[in-house]
């Protein structure tokens, strides 16, 4: 079977979670004997049995890829990596974004109506989607994971080693860094900032606050090791499904806070501190009572038990080997 995954157009220059769990999801295929290229859907007739669209945005990509698919002939799958953003853009008050989020809900519905697969990270997302577009439509939850063999703490490390607050993030207003930024300067906590800038100017921002250092973009080894040191991994995003990092970090032994909003409860449970970003001083409390615990190693053996990449990509095999 000859497949192309067709995502954003700066995927690879601009990397990010989707980046991670598009490339997980191609090496899982072929792994079970199916052939994946990542590319954009072309133009003319081509020899791809199946099209996989990953990402409900950006719109004005994703929806002339949808339809160059469905001219193709192939079967469509669709990845949506999806939450609500009408929340978002009304506490932005940003009159225009919110409609045209609400005129591009006819183009999602009809995406996902036409499709032949719809694959999401969790329940929650798909719930989000069906409020979103007003139909129940038949999915298949195939989790996002976590590389235990790239993300695992030393042996000997058993509590974190510094006392730096750690997030691991494409650096935008939407992962709401400058958020946190003033809440670590408010509570006197270093804030590590990691990953591709979204936006210069915001990141700026974020680094007027003298406890807030920039460390770059990483690679997997150099980020393990500040996961592994931090004494807190924060996530106060608008919106994950569920967070990469969040992941990552938990899985190198140290204690999360993550952003309410997404589906990031449905893999973490009880387990991790939560925050609201829409709340005021919710990140802030978030913070101090996920730094008044001990250390906790029941999340990491959670997350090993049920969210290693080889587990939660096996659904999606599967849904594969249906169209063979």
């Amino acid at each position: 079977m000859n497949v192309l995954f067709c995502a954003r157009s700066n995927l690879l220059t601009h990397p990010a979670g989707d980046t991670i769990q598009v490339q997980k999801s191609a090496e899982y295929l072929r792994q079970g004997g199916i052939s994946v290229e990542i590319g954009p859907v072309p133009s003319a007739q081509s020899d791809y049995e199946v099209i996989h669209l990953w990402g409900l945005h950006p719109m004005e990509e994703i929806y002339p890829a949808f339809e160059r698919a469905r001219l193709s002939g192939a079967k469509i799958a669709v990845s949506p990596i999806y939450w609500n953003l009408s929340r978002y853009y009304t506490a932005l008050h940003s009159i225009d974004r919110l409609a045209q989020w609400n005129w591009l809900c006819r183009f999602r519905r009809e995406i996902l109506q036409e499709c032949d697969k719809i694959f999401v990270s969790g329940h929650l997302e798909m719930h989000s989607l069906q409020q979103d577009i007003g139909v129940e439509l038949p999915y298949t939850v195939v989790p996002n994971g976590v590389d235990a063999r790239v993300f695992h703490p030393k042996e000997e490390a058993s509590a974190p080693q510094n006392s730096y607050i750690l997030c691991a993030a494409r650096i935008c207003p939407r992962k709401n860094q400058l958020a946190l930024a003033k809440a670590c300067a408010a509570m006197n906590r270093p804030l590590i900032l990691a990953g591709s800038v979204g936006n210069q100017r915001y990141l700026q921002q974020c680094l007027a606050y003298e406890q807030v250092q920039y460390a770059g973009v990483l690679d997997w080894e150099a980020l393990s090791k500040l996961y592994e040191q931090a004494e807190l991994h924060v996530l106060a995003s608008y919106v994950e499904t569920p967070g990469l990092a969040t992941l990552e970090a938990a899985c190198m032994g140290c204690n999360v806070v993550s952003t309410a909003e997404g589906d990031a409860s449905e893999y973490l449970e009880n387990l991790a501190t939560y925050c609201d970003p829409y709340q005021a001083g919710s990140i802030e409390q978030a913070i101090a009572d996920a730094l008044s615990h001990s250390f906790q190693p029941q999340l990491r053996q959670h997350l090993l038990a049920h969210y290693q990449w080889e587990e939660c990509l096996a659904p999606l095999l599967q849904g594969y080997q249906e169209w063979l």
